[in-house]
């Protein structure tokens, strides 16, 4: 996760005071640390909230607010990484992250919601729940943290009957949006009333209380002792009493579905039948369970309901050592590749350019790492673990390793053990699990409001720190100690990329290396960018979450490095396969002029295999004409030559090479010269197939899946239709939020700038996964099209190319 440009350390290694300061907050412990994400489209006022939310701490050094962030966030006008403050508020410590809403940049409030105890879902009442909104609560609810809502109405203090209508009715709108949209209850604790008139804001209707609160009103506020209520509450006005006696009916029904002493109260004395305390006991059930969504409103900008929710954060919301535990296992090592049902890491190194399941690879990975899962209880006493949520590089203190606390008292020199993530391996790389060496971190810090960095002498269960030198570390690896050293916590969430360009370097060596170098900081402290090579066509990747996430990083290097960040499209790995009957062919290699001699004489013959068959070699030869020695290598030779078909120097695939014919000298033979004779021999049977029509070039087929609003259903299945694609079907991703996932087979080279179309057609709120499903042949005409191009434009004859339909006939 990402601090402001501008942050600085605010302690230096020995200093004493932010030793006590430490020492002042070190006794919270897991029981009274509650990390909370405020998740909210963009615009929605989150980073606002935050401000007033750390505004709260008691303690002048706690004062400040957020930090200013990164230049580019600044030149987007919206928060484009996490940012996590921690703080003390009166009793309890909370860790706020203040997340994106962007679509482009979900993927990382999923990292935060991982570890977060709790989230706000901030919204407004001019706009409701949109589809960017459904897109982020569809990321809160999949994290199946508790929520509760802030319905930030900006300047309520200005309110005023306008054109649109009167406020109460933008309220009411707002609250029937959550309902209709986010298939949630809401429950309505602090709701804003209005003069029937005018439209002025008069307060802060205080459900539960029964009471009006025109300043800073307190969750659950207790009657003074002299008989007048504390806090600044007051009588309602009689403009406002239906309206406060109807939101506390909804919320006694809704809780009392939850709570049977609510509902044994409610059934003897009706609605004023039941005391606030039941209701609250009720509510933090109902939070903890998800059942119900608490609604206060307020304005971020003024402070207004700010306390009310931190103080509802505090009493419905869990503590970090509230829950079972984090799940972990003893892991057993590195997976061996390719033995996992789901295609394991050979399917993720084969598809990691256009797949976005990486993520349930590397869950799939870790469970076949290692034993039984258990869980790692949050206990301030047992051996210290700890899972990677980021890194970040900071001008005085360097490259931070971003940590959650599971177990453990973790301090600085402590001697810990570095396990990486399986089916990890960090931004740009890919990689299994296993240990990754001893390290010891420098110093412990802790990001303060304000960005600032504060050194802490421990860090307990549920405490997000910052460890200096920590090297090799990388997102979702786990620290722990010595005596518990194969421990492999469960990964985070895996951002992934949708969105990739082809980077085009080769022509300057030192501007690539510097180009290199910088991508590879900027993917240090973003999980979410992936450096690759496709093997296929040799061409370096750089995938991102979307278009924007790409234009980031280009800002940031032309900012940062002075360096334009070139991007083309990628070209497709097509494939060539040959069809008709089975092709012979000779090969030899024979030099017995002199010195030591070669000598090897082959027959092979190509056989046609069905679609995904790949390779299949044998050696059919008897009476041990040609050594098994001398066959392996023959086999190696035919691998070798299948890596250029005829047609254009694709890879050739689904065919069989039978080695049925050979002949060996006793001193000149080697495997080398197997070797070659062998791919002499394959090339020129598959030359002698092209030649007579018999050969065809093949097209990734991918399998896309687009999550969207029912609304934009027809015109991303027209649009697909008009991409050579065939519908599958759809499903629902989410009945509640009324989205479904339309899925569809799709020739990879109509994906190629799919991003961009799917933002168009969707207004910014559609998403995408694909993966490589089949290969499949291509029309005569489109494989002379793309040949063409790969032969510098010259003309192709269509015949040669093969391909279904438009085609000469071919022998079967």
């Amino acid at each position: 996760m990402k601090a402001g440009h501008g942050a600085e350390v605010a302690a230096s290694t020995a200093s004493t005071a932010s030793a006590a300061a430490a020492a002042a907050d070190g006794d919270v412990g897991a029981v009274g640390i509650r990390t909370v994400a405020l998740a909210g489209k963009d615009g929605c006022g989150k980073t606002a909230l935050a401000s007033a939310l750390l505004a709260l701490a008691a303690s002048k050094r706690n004062a400040k607010g957020v930090d200013g962030g990164a230049p580019e966030e600044a030149a987007h006008g919206m928060t484009l990484y996490n940012h996590v403050y921690c703080a003390q508020v009166d009793d309890h410590r909370v860790n706020l992250i203040d997340t994106c809403g962007h679509i482009d940049r979900l993927p990382l409030l999923a990292t935060a919601l991982a570890v977060s105890t709790a989230s706000v879902f901030v919204t407004t009442p001019t706009v409701g729940v949109d589809g960017a909104c459904k897109r982020v609560w569809e990321r809160v609810a999949d994290a199946g943290v508790p929520a509760v809502a802030f319905v930030n109405c900006f300047r309520l203090s200005e309110s005023a009957v306008e054109a649109g209508g009167h406020p109460a009715g933008r309220f009411a709108a707002a609250l029937h949006s959550i309902e209709a949209s986010l298939g949630q209850l809401p429950v309505v604790l602090f709701a804003p009333t209005f003069d029937p008139d005018t439209g002025a804001f008069v307060g802060l209707i205080d459900v539960l209380a029964g009471a009006l609160c025109r300043d800073a009103c307190r969750f659950l506020s207790a009657p003074a002792a002299d008989g007048e209520r504390a806090d600044g509450l007051e009588p309602l006005p009689p403009s406002a009493v239906a309206e406060a006696a109807a939101y506390r009916e909804h919320a006694v029904e809704a809780l009392a579905d939850v709570d049977d002493a609510v509902m044994g109260a409610y059934l003897d004395g009706g609605v004023d039948g039941v005391s606030a305390a039941a209701l609250a006991t009720a509510l933090r059930t109902a939070v903890a369970s998800r059942s119900v969504l608490p609604v206060i409103a307020g304005s971020a900008a003024e402070g207004i309901g700010v306390r009310a929710l931190d103080d509802l954060l505090r009493d419905c919301t869990p503590a970090f050592g509230d829950g079972a535990g984090w799940p972990a296992h003893e892991g057993g090592g590195a997976a061996e590749a390719g033995d996992d049902e789901d295609g394991g890491d050979d399917a993720y190194a084969a598809e990691q350019v256009y797949t976005s399941g990486a993520d349930a690879l590397a869950q799939a990975a870790w469970r076949r790492a290692g034993g039984p899962v258990s869980h790692v209880a949050p206990d301030a006493t047992a051996p210290v673990a700890g899972i990677v949520y980021g890194l970040s590089l900071h001008a005085y203190s360097g490259r931070l390793t971003e940590v959650l606390v599971v177990s453990g008292t973790l301090t600085k020199h402590a001697k810990l053990v570095l396990n990486t993530a399986a089916g990890g391996g960090g931004a740009a790389t890919g990689g299994g699990a296993g240990g990754g060496g001893r390290v010891s971190p420098a110093r412990l810090l802790r990001r303060r409001p304000g960005g600032a960095l504060e050194e802490v002498a421990s860090a307990g269960p549920g405490e997000l720190v910052c460890l200096e030198k920590i090297d090799g570390a990388a997102y979702g690896d786990t620290l722990t100690c010595a005596e518990r050293s194969a421990l492999q916590l469960r990964p985070l969430p895996r951002p992934y990329g949708r969105c990739t360009f082809t980077l085009p370097v080769g022509d300057d060596a030192r501007a690539d290396d510097k180009l290199l170098r910088a991508l590879g900081r900027v993917a240090e402290e973003d999980p979410s960018l992936r450096l690759s090579r496709n093997e296929e066509t040799g061409e370096l990747l750089l995938s991102g979450t979307g278009l924007l996430h790409l234009g980031i990083v280009r800002e940031r290097l032309a900012a940062e490095a002075k360096i334009d960040l070139p991007l083309a499209t990628p070209h497709v790995a097509y494939h060539e396969t040959l069809t008709g009957r089975p092709v012979r062919a000779p090969g030899r290699l024979v030099k017995q002029s002199g010195g030591s001699g070669q000598y090897a004489v082959v027959e092979v013959e190509v056989t046609p295999l069905p679609r995904g068959a790949g390779f299949v070699w044998a050696d059919t030869t008897k009476g041990g004409i040609v050594t098994k020695s001398f066959s392996a290598a023959a086999g190696r030779g035919a691998a070798e030559a299948l890596k250029a078909g005829p047609l254009g120097g694709f890879p050739l695939t689904d065919v069989s090479v039978s080695l049925i014919d050979g002949k060996m000298h006793s001193v000149d033979s080697s495997e080398n010269a197997f070797f070659h004779a062998t791919a002499s021999a394959v090339r020129a049977a598959a030359s002698a197939a092209a030649d007579k029509g018999h050969a065809a070039l093949l097209e990734p087929i991918m399998h896309l899946a687009v999550t969207v609003d029912e609304a934009h259903m027809g015109r991303i299945s027209k649009d697909l239709a008009t991409r050579r694609g065939r519908l599958s079907g759809f499903r629902p991703a989410s009945e509640d939020l009324g989205l479904v996932v339309v899925e569809a087979s799709v020739p990879l080279a109509e994906l190629l700038t799919y991003s961009k179309t799917l933002d168009a057609l969707t207004s910014g709120t559609g998403s995408f996964t694909m993966a490589v499903e089949r290969y499949e042949e291509v029309t005569s005409h489109a494989a002379a099209a793309v040949l063409g191009t790969r032969r510098g434009g010259a003309a192709v004859d269509a015949k040669a190319a093969g391909g279904k339909g438009g085609g000469g006939k071919r022998k079967r």
